[in-house]
């Protein structure tokens, strides 16, 4: 179950913010972003896709949230 992580993960990055969808009530954002499977995390900067994480991977999603993070620091 992602829930848990996905909290936990919002409490431990204060500086991104975290949205959740219900696909079954969204159906047209998730048309609009192509979310084809679940879990599907899309991580966004100034309205354009940076990258999405596809699967309930922890330690994947925390690793690419570092990157985008560090990285967002930098430029």
């Amino acid at each position: 179950m992602m829930a848990p992580i996905f909290f936990e993960l919002s409490k431990k990055f204060p500086q991104i913010i975290f949205l959740k969808i219900d696909v079954d009530e969204m159906q047209d954002i998730t048309a609009q972003w192509n979310v084809q499977a679940m879990p599907t995390f899309i991580i966004i900067k100034d309205s354009k896709e940076l990258e999405r994480v596809v699967g309930a991977n922890k330690e994947e999603l925390e690793k690419r949230l570092k990157f985008h993070l560090e990285n967002s620091v930098k430029s």
